[in-house]
């Protein structure tokens, strides 16, 4: 008998099976699905493991990872989405389809605010998964031999502690345990392919100040992506220049989020206004606009906060304050406005006479939110 359901411990082999065969051995690679990816694909996270089951034998797979992310004193429930495959034999009947829809009704009941996938594919566009544009991308080129006045140094476990307390000083950013982020930082660095990661530390005046994980990728061309970065931002430049040179890289890119003022930087080579990776959708838009009060209260007054009531009806997406009142029929829609705001992402409604509204939106969306391609990348 066919059926969607969890995996079982008896399962997490054929499970893992799949996965490696559809990711890595079939494309000629190591199965390492498991170790890259240690969290979401876990005996701890089973119940999050969903597949369309031929019997006992596991025939499609979609996979979930509950994290929440801090944004600015609140504190929101996202999904990761990863290892989405089928095996080849039953490719064309929709099941992964019918997988998701069952991951999406279990992620509204768990109280998911947002879903992330790392692809973009139909399956998710056609279901309102959106890519959002609300990153700078930094580009960095090769240059002449620099001056540094700081020290790079290989990671090791005894920089972790420190390292824990930078990242955590990040209004926004995702919560990690100490147990966790010494698991991410072996794991998320597997190297596959022709991706291999560099991990470093940096010092001036013997004090740890920052930390960097560079991801390599060797294609065509041979350039790096900064998966995590934290240190000053004035000497951020001079740092990925060196690591471009000593790793004899095309360029290094840098992603910072457009409302992340720390983090941006003021000397640079190349700059556009760029997508966050991969897709998002908000899952549960009520429970989503309560759960970021926290930060709206710090960009809106308290009587405008006492005023605004959120909607969900047959009208769709609603925000209403005082008289004022709007609605957005598609959650797609509703996405991209949270993540890319009324400037970029023009509303088809005329918000001439809703002023409070209008207000409102400009001051709190986008929301600033975490580069989903770091160490928490399941």
């Amino acid at each position: 008998m066919s059926k969607i359901r969890n995996a079982k411990r008896k399962d997490f082999t054929k499970v893992i099976n799949l996965i490696n065969h559809v990711f890595r051995e079939s494309r000629g690679y190591k199965p390492t699905m498991e170790k890259e990816f240690p969290l979401l694909l876990s005996y701890n996270n089973l119940q999050n493991m969903i597949g369309f089951y031929n019997g006992d034998i596991p025939i499609s797979e979609v996979n979930f990872l509950e994290e929440n992310i801090f944004i600015e004193g609140s504190f929101i429930k996202v999904a990761s989405i990863g290892a989405v495959c089928t095996d080849e034999s039953y490719r064309g009947e929709n099941y992964a389809s019918l997988v998701l829809d069952e991951v999406e009704n279990r992620m509204y009941k768990q109280g998911v605010d947002i879903a992330l996938i790392s692809g973009d594919r139909s399956l998710y566009t056609r279901r309102g998964y959106m890519k959002v544009k609300d990153f700078y991308k930094y580009r960095v080129l090769p240059k002449e031999k620099i001056y540094i006045n700081f020290d790079l140094r290989e990671y090791k476990e005894e920089y972790l502690k420190l390292i824990t307390e930078m990242y955590n000083l990040n209004s926004t950013r995702y919560y990690r345990s100490y147990d966790e982020f010494k698991t991410l930082i072996n794991s998320a660095t597997i190297p596959w392919g022709d991706i291999s990661y560099k991990k470093y530390v940096i010092f001036k005046d013997e004090n740890l100040i920052g930390y960097i994980v560079l991801r390599i990728i060797n294609e065509k061309e041979r350039y790096g992506e900064v998966v995590e970065c934290f240190g000053n931002c004035y000497y951020i430049y001079d740092l990925l220049e060196t690591l471009e040179r000593d790793l004899e890289l095309e360029y290094i890119d840098y992603y910072v989020h457009i409302k992340d003022e720390r983090n941006k930087l003021d000397k640079y080579d190349e700059i556009c206004k760029d997508y966050l990776h991969g897709t998002v959708k908000i899952i549960n838009f009520l429970k989503l606009m309560n759960d970021l009060r926290g930060y709206f209260s710090q960009y809106v007054s308290e009587s405008v906060l006492n005023e605004i009531k959120f909607l969900k009806d047959e009208n769709g997406y609603g925000i209403k304050i005082k008289d004022e009142i709007i609605y957005i029929k598609e959650i797609g829609k509703v996405t991209q406005l949270v993540f890319e705001g009324i400037e970029y992402h023009k509303l088809d409604y005329d918000l001439s006479n809703l002023p409070n509204i209008e207000k409102f939106l400009k001051a709190v969306f986008p929301i600033p939110f975490v580069w989903t391609k770091n160490l928490n990348y399941q």
